[in-house]
């Protein structure tokens, strides 16, 4: 009965995540042989492969997050063998690409650029198959962001140049999406971080212009507001050190410009004592800064 056999893949998918979670990889091994004997019986069953596909995600980032590669590439390969089969269902291609975003997260952190790249291209596979599907693009736009992280760590410029590529590509195709413009905003604040201790004006003043650009594009969201706080409050760190006035005044113009559309209220983050930090602290400490500067 197949109502009865997806509940038992639900239950298989529940006790993986629990005992993934806790390195029992005996546990989950015997989930995965019964999810292997549901997709036998019910070859043709759409949900059940869902769940399976589910809990392939789900292992691949506790075995990533221990190392456990050999467990990463057989995930991978059940997805694959999902996908094929399933190939025109967009949600077990959103799995594989949940599982991609994993792998290329805890490979990036090893320095697994190899592996980082096998990843891309199934990203780019899924991408040309299901162009038009905004979460497996918003995906991606986590993969990229990521690879960015990495990169920046390493002064790897050549691999940060080509995730703002895909970043513009996918804010191109996507252009009404936020979390995907979140993320290109949160690309761009890692980026200025970078580039403005090696005094790097050039791609400094490319990124504030790419937040600008979403700025003036999604002008009522407040969470790319706060990285473009973030970005600002940074650069005026570096530009404060090098007494570089003229940049310290242009951040706290921007930051007043925030304030005009989010008010000097806007929360920036909060700690776990309920202490709060405002767009009015950031604005009064900038403005403290540039008040150091000479007369």
């Amino acid at each position: 009965h197949p109502e009865i056999a997806l509940r038992e893949a639900m239950a298989a998918v529940n006790v993986i995540n629990t005992a993934g979670e806790k390195g029992d990889w005996v546990r989950v091994d015997d989930m995965l042989t019964r999810l292997d004997a549901l997709r036998n019986q019910f070859s043709d069953h759409p949900e059940i492969a869902l769940y399976e596909a589910m809990a392939a995600v789900n292992v691949t980032s506790d075995a990533g997050e221990k190392g456990e590669w050999v467990r990463v590439d057989d995930m991978l390969a059940r997805l694959d063998t999902l996908c094929n089969q399933f190939n025109d269902h967009p949600e077990i291609a959103l799995y594989e690409a949940m599982a991609a975003v994993n792998v290329t997260s805890d490979a990036r952190e090893k320095g697994g650029w190899v592996r980082v790249d096998d990843m891309l291209a199934r990203l780019d596979v899924l991408r040309n198959q299901f162009s038009d599907h905004p979460e497996i693009a918003f995906h991606e736009a986590m993969a990229a962001f990521n690879i960015i992280n990495a990169a920046e760590e390493k002064s790897e410029w050549v691999r940060i140049d080509d995730m703002l590529t895909r970043l513009d590509a996918l804010r191109n195709q996507f252009s009404d999406h936020p979390e995907i413009a979140l993320q290109q905003a949160m690309a761009a604040v890692n980026v200025i971080n970078a580039a403005g201790e090696k005094g790097d004006r050039v791609r400094v003043d490319d990124m504030l212009a790419r937040l600008d650009a979403l700025r003036n594009q999604f002008s009522d969201h407040p969470e790319i507001a706060v990285e473009e706080v973030r970005a600002a409050v940074n650069l005026t760190n570096a530009a404060g050190k090098n007494s570089d006035w003229d940049r310290v005044g242009a951040m706290l113009e921007r930051l007043n410009t925030l304030a005009d559309k989010f008010g000097t209220e806007l929360v920036l983050s909060e700690t776990n004592d309920d202490q709060t930090l405002t767009l009015e602290d950031m604005i009064s400490y900038v403005t403290g800064i540039l008040s150091l500067k000479p007369e």
